[in-house]
């Protein structure tokens, strides 16, 4: 972190009497647009072939060495009454996706399981429709159809794909609804009557129809598209080398399916070329000596013998899969070789390839073989299933394809205002805590809402990263700012004495020396602006009398103080980094603009306008230069955008809190 030492040497540019802006107006551009019920599914006019996918020719073999293997599609658990189709797979898409399917309208399945993690969630527990969180790591859903024995969840409760689907709608945490309340809300949809026509012959909606096209969508998620897949069908055996591996993928090959040293191959409970769990059920693994806070499938059964046995997932994507095994305790493939290779604890459940007659079967790898196992792990991944358009969300095209020229508007109520690329957006925060910030999401052109109890809200179609627990929160001390994460799955909360908390994907930025927050400092103020840089891995920290700190790779430029003044026509009240990344820009409330290796654009005591009608509460990069917005919701540009307009004309139900560009 720098600090805002007066004699540090930097650039200035403050409040010249010469202006050159595109335009600085007052308008009114809102208009109110369609909230959750009013989004509708983009589908194709000709349906995705889900029930006729070619599989390669390596499924309908069985060549892997052991008792308990057989051919891929022999595994296959669909049942007769539920063959997959076209139209019932698309209906179970769109069901897939459906974030109005939960209690409060923000989460849907692909929350929990997101395709480019190979449908499962980064998380090391998956965030529920209110901020709670789950009790397991979500497991991918790939290859749900060759799970033999048919069971599903850690803990093997559901006895078919077609319970197992409706189980996170019923859960309290996760989606928060009864069977009853799904049904009712699916059918408030109007998008569902023809697809429920076009995979059942009528509108009719039942908790079971919704369960059968859900299992025909998550059956037809099949991956036959990894470079193993590529080796194989170049080979007689899965023993052989494949022509397309270099050595080391070869030689983890080799160890995954022979085993050595009396202790047996990976493939033993991986088995197939699905990878997947064998046809007797859970086991256990030797995570640990004993069975405490999860029995596994105990808690269902109820069987001493079953403490500590949990399905066994399939391999394939596992390198998208991350965080591992049922509690998200491995971070990396590299730590999941190491406990086999000498981690594993003698559980006195401990599965039959793992248990030795004086202890638990270790593999002992040296680190060649480890290096080589995990990168023969990596050629199971499918580039092609993770980007498959069949496979992804139907709802996302439904609003503007770019966000590159508009901005959001955020009221204290909650109300949020779209001008722009992004002018028809809604937002309602009824009988919820004051806004304090809002935060754009580019890849999906949506937001996210900081509310000051520490709520977030994001809008209809963009992930949920959860809620800020305000437990640890000083007397006096408030949430002032947020910032999203570069993959929009994350976000950081920032205090007003500097504490950085986080959501999500967000992690804490360190500064090299361990610090992330500056709640070791004593401040002559107050933080009252936080923004993280683009990359993730920096951090800026405004004080409302100017005082700038960085931190990660936030490059510091100056400070108000450092210019010696004392008596600022306004406190500061936020910071933009410039978008080149050189510098940054300082406003106070009165509109003065300080700059900092940054271009000067303009500021409104420059203008002769001393006295605003409302102070300004935020200002934002846009284009080469800025917006700033007042609390009645006046936009003034400073940059060579068009102006889309504000609430200036048309104040607003309550004060302007925050302005957020859409791109």
């Amino acid at each position: 972190m720098q600090s805002n030492d007066a004699t540090r040497c930097f650039r200035r540019v403050l409040m010249p009497l010469t202006l050159v802006i595109t335009g600085v107006l007052f308008a009114v551009l809102y208009s109110g647009g369609a909230g959750a019920s009013g989004r509708a599914p983009t589908l194709p006019d000709t349906p995705y072939d889900y029930d006729g996918q070619t599989l390669p020719g390596h499924f309908a073999v069985d060549a892997i060495p052991g008792g308990r293997q057989s051919s891929v599609l022999a595994t296959d658990n669909t049942p007769d009454n539920n063959p997959t189709t076209d139209a019932g797979a698309t209906l179970g898409r769109v069901l897939f996706y459906d974030t109005n399917l939960s209690a409060n309208g923000t989460v849907s399945c692909a929350s929990c399981h997101v395709q480019e993690f190979g449908f499962s969630d980064p998380l090391v527990l998956s965030l529920g429709f209110d901020g709670g969180t789950t009790r397991r790591n979500s497991m991918g859903l790939a290859n749900a159809a060759y799970f033999e024995d048919g069971t599903f969840f850690w803990d093997e409760r559901a006895a078919t794909l077609e319970d197992q689907v409706l189980g996170p709608f019923q859960d309290p945490v996760e989606m928060g609804l009864t069977l009853a309340q799904l049904e009712s809300i699916v059918d408030e949809q109007a998008y569902y009557d023809e697809l429920f026509v076009d995979a059942f012959g009528d509108s009719s909606v039942t908790s079971d129809r919704i369960s059968l096209a859900l299992s025909q969508f998550v059956r037809s998620i099949v991956t036959t598209g990894s470079r193993y897949d590529d080796g194989r069908a170049q080979v007689t055996d899965p023993l052989r080398s494949f022509p397309n591996f270099d050595a080391q993928e070869n030689q983890g090959k080799a160890l995954f399916f022979r085993g050595g040293s009396g202790v047996a191959a990976c493939s033993s409970c991986h088995v197939t070329e699905a990878f997947v769990n064998p046809d007797r059920g859970g086991l256990n693994n030797g995570l640990d000596l004993v069975s405490t806070d999860d029995l596994g499938l105990a808690e269902v059964t109820g069987r001493t013998r079953d403490e500590g046995r949990f399905k066994t997932p399939s391999l394939r994507n596992i390198s998208l899969t991350a965080p591992y095994m049922h509690d998200g305790r491995f971070a990396t493939l590299e730590e999941v070789v190491e406990h086999y290779s000498t981690g594993v604890q003698d559980h006195p459940n401990l599965s039959g390839p793992l248990d030795g007659p004086d202890g638990p079967l270790l593999r002992n790898f040296t680190e060649e073989e480890s290096a080589a196992l995990v990168a023969f792990l990596h050629t199971l991944t499918d580039e092609d299933m993770i980007t498959n358009e069949a496979f992804s969300d139907p709802f996302v095209d439904v609003g503007p394809t770019s966000c590159a020229d508009g901005y959001f508007l955020g009221e204290t109520d909650g109300d949020i205002y779209g001008f722009g690329d992004v002018e028809s957006v809604s937002g309602d925060a009824t009988g919820m805590a004051t806004v304090v910030d809002i935060a754009a999401v580019t890849e999906t052109c949506g937001w996210l809402t900081l509310h000051s109890d520490g709520t977030v809200t994001a809008s209809v179609g963009q992930y949920d990263p959860g809620n800020i627990s305000m437990a640890g929160l000083q007397t006096g001390e408030r949430l002032t700012a947020m910032s999203v994460t570069p993959d929009g799955r994350g976000a950081w909360a920032f205090t007003n004495i500097g504490r950085v908390l986080t959501m999500g994907t967000a992690e804490l930025i360190d500064d090299g020396a361990g610090h992330t927050d500056l709640l070791y400092l004593a401040l002559r103020g107050e933080i009252i602006d936080s923004v993280v840089t683009p990359d993730g891995a920096g951090l800026y920290m405004l004080g409302d009398d100017g005082g700038i700190f960085t931190f990660g790779t936030a490059t510091y430029a100056g400070s108000v103080p450092g210019l010696g003044l004392t008596d600022l026509g306004g406190a500061v009240v936020g910071l933009v980094p410039d978008p080149d990344g050189s510098g940054y820009w300082a406003v106070a409330a009165d509109g003065g603009v300080f700059a900092f290796d940054a271009d000067f654009r303009g500021s409104f005591p420059a203008l002769g306008m001393g006295s605003l009608n409302q102070p300004i509460v935020g200002m934002v990069a846009y284009g080469n230069g800025y917006l700033q917005v007042a609390s009645d919701g006046g936009v003034f540009n400073f940059s060579n955008r068009a102006f889309s307009g504000s609430l200036g004309a048309s104040p607003p139900n309550t004060p302007v809190v925050a302005i957020s560009p859409s791109g």
